[in-house]
């Protein structure tokens, strides 16, 4: 039986990225293992000659990250590409995968939505993340709908496949396709911890209790908030006395910045070449992206604001992939907060960069 390292490494031969840190494109989700796992190589061999879709796909994943056999990528295009023609999910899921990241084909994103929704429509979760963020960045012919992407990621995250539950997280704290909530966002971020250890959705709930954006639950990451000092003496089961204690005076809440009229502009030119133009202002931040070439990346923003009390505090978030067209200004991604009072940006930095692949 196959562990889910075991089953995230069927999906590497396929991958460049981490879905960890929110890829573009998921490895193969933690389905519930089938009988055909527990096969060695021979027999896998054999019940595919007989025509076992599931075992051809299985086959083709051994093939594909030499399991027990050794590295032949053809081999495993082809497998895929029987199974996948007679809509075995897993195997349109792997040839998906392969057609995205030109291994072992040509990089063809038409071909890989085309496969992605074929798993997608079946069910497939880790297909139904990948279309759901291709048709987010309108990639591989399909019509840039962040609502439809959105429906097909929330797919995902629903039948517990992680990296979709922290895309969604991020979807309703920016409203891209989502409704802004961000409730719903501190939920999606627990899914995920519930699974395990995941930096940044550990961070990202604690930013959202301690900007007051969401409550705190026990279970959360971090110091439960301070209790609420005017409770009553009878809750407190002590006897009230007749003379009760004058209450505390107020301290004075610190003036707020003197904040611009305008939205600030800074520019940062990243090693990869694209241009990141932040504009932030009361409430929130923009992103604009210009860039002399094509460019596929994935965008990590750290910032510092005053909140409402004055103090400094700090955040992290980070975009979805861009596709820039040389010399095209587009905006990539906007935060909202009422409880950034002066944001500044720090540091951008693009990860998970690569020239997209010819049309």
């Amino acid at each position: 039986m196959l562990n889910h390292v075991s089953l995230a490494l069927i999906a590497f031969t396929f991958l460049t990225a981490s879905a960890a840190q929110g890829a573009e494109v998921a490895p193969l989700p933690p389905i519930v293992p089938d009988e055909v796992e527990k096969r060695d190589v021979a027999e896998l061999d054999a019940r595919a000659a007989k025509g076992d879709l599931k075992a051809m796909a299985e086959l083709g994943a051994r093939y594909a990250r030499g399991a027990g056999v050794t590295v032949d990528l053809p081999k495993a295009i082809s497998l895929f590409e029987r199974a996948a023609n007679k809509n075995e999910a897993n195997a349109a899921y792997y040839l998906g995968t392969a057609y995205y990241g030109g291994l072992g084909v040509k990089n063809d994103p038409k071909k890989a939505a085309h496969w992605f929704g074929n798993a997608a429509e079946q069910g497939h979760a880790g297909a139904q993340y990948s279309l759901g963020v291709m048709m987010a960045a309108g990639q591989g012919g399909l019509k840039a709908d962040p609502s439809r992407a959105a429906a097909y990621i929330l797919k995902s995250a629903e039948q517990g496949y992680f990296p979709a539950a922290f895309r969604m997280a991020q979807l309703h704290i920016a409203g891209l396709g989502a409704a802004r909530d961000t409730e719903q966002a501190a939920h999606w971020y627990r899914r995920v911890l519930k699974t395990g250890e995941h930096q940044p959705s550990a961070v990202g709930l604690i930013t959202l209790i301690e900007t007051k954006e969401a409550k705190w639950q026990p279970g959360d990451p971090g110091a439960p908030p301070a209790p609420v000092e005017n409770a009553t003496a009878e809750r407190q089961g002590i006897v009230a006395s007749a003379a009760p204690a004058s209450p505390a005076p107020t301290p004075k809440r610190a003036p707020r910045p003197q904040l611009p009229e305008q939205e600030v502009a800074t520019s940062f030119k990243t090693e990869q070449g694209p241009i990141i133009d932040a504009h932030t202002r009361a409430g929130g931040l923009t992103l604009y992206s210009t860039s002399d070439k094509p460019y596929n990346c994935e965008i990590l923003v750290k910032f510092t604001y005053l909140d409402a009390d004055s103090a400094r505090q700090t955040g992290e978030f980070a975009c979805f992939r861009v596709a820039g067209k040389a010399g095209e200004k587009i905006k990539i991604c906007e935060v909202a907060n009422s409880n950034f009072v002066q944001t500044k940006v720090e540091n951008v930095q693009l990860t998970k960069c690569r020239e997209p692949g010819p049309k």
